[in-house]
């Protein structure tokens, strides 16, 4: 089975990768709300602000770390394909003057088909994938006790600090909104090269969506 490439719709859709991972890179940087790990002092509604500070840009598995990961991939798949365009068209040029070199020497010595052919040798890298593992996160539940009076308690509750909450609730929701854009993006790249392109060197069945 023969291999139908078009350089150029692998050349766009490496752009679209590109601009992919960036977007994902910079929605990791919304992640970071330092104001919610000293919102409140009320129990069980501090461990909660905390909790959410922690899976947003905390340890392991967190939002931030997960996002990462992705924009580290979909940057992978964007130099696989530069390198993949650029193996292709360099070894297409490359054929094509070895077949002048020899179509020359065989009009030239008829009796000698070597005669003056040589072969070159290319050699093309790959970036090497990044890890893949994304670690699970844990989320402990939040723990409410007593506090020592109502009026600290009303004192606590009125100096809670609300933007807090807001702010990572719009961060939420500003993620989930960029990520489905670069979704979309994604599935869309994928679509067009799948479309222009038969066998592009297996690198469909290597990316992680």
């Amino acid at each position: 089975m023969g291999i139908n490439l078009i350089p150029e719709t692998i050349t766009n859709a490496a752009k679209q990768f590109n601009e992919a991972s960036h977007a994902t890179s910079q929605a990791s940087n919304l992640t970071h709300i330092d104001a919610l790990n000293s919102a409140t002092q009320v129990s069980g509604l501090q461990g909660l602000a905390q909790g959410h500070a922690n899976v947003l840009s905390g340890q392991e598995g967190s939002a931030y770390q997960v996002l990462k990961n992705y924009a580290d991939q979909l940057q992978w798949v964007a130099d696989n394909l530069n390198a993949t365009t650029n193996a292709l068209t360099t070894t297409d040029t490359t054929l094509r003057n070895q077949l002048d070199t020899v179509t020359t020497t065989i009009s030239t010595t008829p009796g000698d088909t070597h005669a003056g052919a040589t072969i070159a040798d290319s050699t093309h890298h790959f970036p090497t994938r990044p890890d893949t593992t994304i670690t699970p996160f844990n989320f402990p539940p939040p723990i409410a006790h007593a506090e020592t009076s109502l009026t600290w308690l009303a004192n606590a509750l009125a100096t809670t600090n609300t933007g807090a909450f807001s702010s990572a609730e719009h961060t939420w929701h500003n993620l989930a909104n960029t990520l489905t854009t670069v979704i979309n993006d994604v599935r869309q790249a994928a679509s067009n090269l799948a479309a222009n392109n038969q066998r592009p060197l297996g690198i469909n069945s290597q990316t992680p969506w």
